[in-house]
C-alpha cells in the first residue's frame, strides 16, 4: 500500500518535529496600546469572505477503513483510496484534527502513545505507522473530514474529524456567523475593537456602547484631549460583547459579556462566573440560523446590564487595600500554572497597573498575563479567573472592613 502513496521519505530531527502542521492565525487584528480605533462588522465580514474562499473549505464522508496512514517528512499525513485502487493525494493535519483522530481511532491516550513510539527513530515511526494502519482499518462507520488549502502547501490540510454518516452535524462556519449580526439590528452597528481567527475558533470583541469610542479620535485613535478631566476614565473598563464560534467541532457560538481596558487592551471575564450569556450548539435543524437571530436581541440587553455590573464591581476594587498581592495570588491561584502565576507577579510592574496594592491591582496583573496566552481557550479561562478573584475579594473585603489582610484559600 505505501508505494502506492508516496516514495519513501527519510525524516530527519523527528523528536523536535510536531507530527501535525504548525498554522499562524488566519487574522489577528487588535488594538495598539492606548488608542481605540474601531473597525466594522461589515468590513469584517468582507476580509472573512475572502479568507473562506481562499481557505476552499471542503469536507469529505468516508469510512477511514479506506484510508491510509503515513508520516511524509515527520508530518502525518493521511490518504483515501479511490476505486480503481489507487490512492488520492495525501492530506495533512492541523494539531488538533490530529488529536480528534486519535481519540476516535485510538481512544484516549492511544495518540499519546504512538506518538512517542513515533520519536524513537526511523524504526519507531515505521511501527507508529503499522499500529496508526491497523486501528484504521476497525473504522467502518463513515467519519466527516473537514479540509482547507493553506497557502504554500501542496496538499489540503484536515482540520477536523467529526462523526460524519448524515448525523446532521450543522455547519455554523464564521462566515454565517457574521451574516447573522449584518441582519441583526443590535449587533450590525457595533464597533469591532478585536478579531482573531484561527482554523479551530474565531474571537470577535465588540464594543457595547459605540459612544465610548467617543474620547478618540477616529483617524489616529489617540484621545482627543490627553490633559482633560476625563483623561482619568481611561484607566476604567468600558463594556464589551465577545463573541466566539468553532467551525470544526470545538466550539458553540458563544456570547459573553464582558469589560475591556483601552489602556492596556486587556479584558475582563463577566462575574465570577466566566460570564456566559448564551450559547447556540451546531445542531438543530435548518431554522438554528433563525432561533440565533431571534436571541441575539436578548443577548446584547443581558450583557449590557452584566458588564455594567462588572465595572461597579472594579470600581469597588480600586478601593479595596490588599496586604500581600503574591500571597493572594498564591492562595487563590490554585487553578493556574506556575507559569501563570509568574506572569501575573512580573505584571505588578506594568505601568497600567493600579498602583498603591489594591484588589484592582491583581485583577488587572492577572488579566495582563492573559494577553500572553497564544492560546485563545487559556487566555479566556485566565481572564474569567480573573473576574472569580474580583468576586472573591470583594466578598472577602465586605467581611475585613474593607482590607484584605489574610489570604484565606
Amino acid at each position: 500500500m505505501a508505494a502506492n502513496l508516496v516514495p519513501p521519505t527519510t525524516v530527519l530531527d523527528v523528536k523536535d518535529t510536531p507530527a501535525y502542521l504548525t498554522t499562524r492565525a488566519l487574522l489577528d487584528e487588535r488594538q495598539e496600546r492606548g488608542t481605540l480605533k474601531p473597525g466594522s462588522i461589515d468590513h469584517l465580514h468582507s476580509t472573512v469572505a475572502k479568507i473562506h474562499a481562499d481557505l476552499d473549505p471542503q469536507d469529505t464522508d468516508r469510512p477511514l477503513n479506506q484510508s491510509f496512514f503515513r508520516y511524509q517528512g515527520g508530518k502525518a499525513a493521511l490518504a483515501f483510496r479511490r476505486p480503481d485502487g489507487s490512492w488520492e493525494s495525501p492530506e495533512s493535519f492541523t494539531g488538533s484534527a490530529l488529536s480528534q483522530m486519535g481519540y476516535k481511532v485510538l481512544g484516549g491516550g492511544g495518540a499519546k502513545f504512538l506518538e512517542n513510539q513515533r520519536k524513537q527513530g526511523e524504526h519507531g515511526q515505521k511501527l507508529a505507522e503499522v499500529n496508526w494502519n491497523h486501528a484504521l482499518q476497525r473504522q467502518e462507520a463513515p467519519s466527516l473530514l473537514r479540509t482547507v488549502q493553506l497557502p504554500g502547501q501542496k496538499f489540503r490540510t484536515i482540520r477536523a474529524v467529526l462523526s460524519g454518516g448524515g448525523r446532521g452535524y450543522s455547519v455554523i462556519d464564521n462566515l454565517d456567523v457574521l451574516q447573522l449580526f449584518l441582519d441583526a439590528p443590535e449587533l450590525r452597528d457595533l464597533p469591532v475593537i478585536e478579531s482573531h481567527i484561527t482554523l479551530d475558533l474565531m474571537r470577535i470583541r465588540l464594543l457595547l456602547n459605540p459612544e465610548d469610542a467617543i474620547l478618540f479620535d477616529p483617524l489616529t485613535g489617540r484621545i482627543k484631549n490627553p490633559t482633560g478631566s476625563h483623561d482619568t476614565t481611561l484607566n476604567l473598563p468600558i463594556p464589551m460583547l465577545e463573541v466566539w464560534n468553532g467551525e470544526v467541532g470545538n466550539a458553540a457560538i458563544r456570547v459573553l459579556d464582558k469589560v475591556y481596558f483601552t489602556h492596556c487592551l486587556n479584558g475582563l471575564g463577566g462575574y465570577g462566573d466566566g460570564g456566559t450569556s448564551y450559547r447556540w450548539n451546531h445542531t438543530g435543524g435548518e431554522d438554528r440560523a433563525e432561533k440565533i437571530k431571534a436571541g441575539i436581541g436578548d443577548a446584547v440587553k443581558s450583557a449590557r446590564v452584566r458588564a455594567n455590573g462588572q465595572i461597579d464591581n472594579y470600581k469597588a476594587a480600586t478601593e479595596v487595600g490588599i496586604d500581600n498581592a503574591f500571597d493572594l495570588l498564591d492562595a487563590w491561584g490554585d487553578d493556574l500554572t506556575a507559569g501563570q502565576r509568574e506572569r501575573a507577579k512580573d505584571a505588578f510592574q506594568d505601568e497600567t497597573v493600579t498602583p498603591g496594592k489594591k484588589l484592582a491591582s491583581l485583577v488587572d496583573a492577572i488579566t495582563l498575563a492573559a494577553q500572553d496566552e497564544k492560546d485563545l481557550i487559556k487566555q479566556r479561562d485566565l481572564e474569567a479567573f480573573g473576574a472569580r478573584i474580583l468576586a472573591k475579594g470583594l466578598e472577602q473585603a465586605r467581611k475585613g472592613g474593607g482590607r484584605i489582610l489574610v489570604a484565606e484559600a
